[in-house]
């Protein structure tokens, strides 16, 4: 009993500490969170206004397919929902995920300031990947390997998606 009336006034605690945060500018918010660690999850939380600012300062995605799957078209979705409004985002990994398919890279197209694209392990995706992320001209990095990417998709990248 002892336990559930500290969670109890924990979670009064931190309900009052949100109030408080919803107040403030979110530039002070910001400062604030970023020093709790991962503070984009807990922004995220708060209320809408929160997470459209927390999602803004989002600069990498990293997603390991040995311990997350996304085998339903609405994981993947969301999945991709969130990186589309991660307007500043740098990069992306996604190591061994083998439910990403072809066209769910078609959403990346809207992520201007994407420079690294990782997908080593990725098995689902093939030649037809390559021309969704091509026309990310401020690439500088992509990792193919271990993907059905081909030489020709290889080749059709090197040219610019022309080929």
């Amino acid at each position: 009993k002892e336990t559930e009336r500290e969670v109890k006034i924990l979670c009064e605690s931190e309900k009052e500490w949100l109030k408080l945060l919803q107040k403030l500018p979110m530039d002070i918010v910001y400062r604030i969170l970023q020093y709790q660690g991962n503070w984009v999850k807990t922004a995220r939380l708060v209320c809408r206004q929160w997470r459209s600012a927390a999602e803004l300062h989002v600069r990498g995605v990293r997603v390991n397919g040995e311990f997350d799957s996304f085998h339903t078209e609405e994981r993947r979705r969301n999945l991709f929902s969130f990186i589309n409004r991660c307007k500043y985002l740098q990069s992306v990994n996604f190591r061994n995920v083998d439910d990403i398919r072809d066209d769910d890279l078609k959403s990346l197209r809207l992520c201007l300031h994407l420079k690294k694209a990782m997908f080593g392990g990725c098995i689902g995706l093939t030649d037809k990947a390559v021309r969704h992320i091509t026309p990310l001209k401020g690439l500088t990095h992509v990792n193919l390997a271990m993907t059905g990417v081909t030489d020709a998709g290889l080749f059709m990248m090197a040219l610019g998606g022309d080929g």
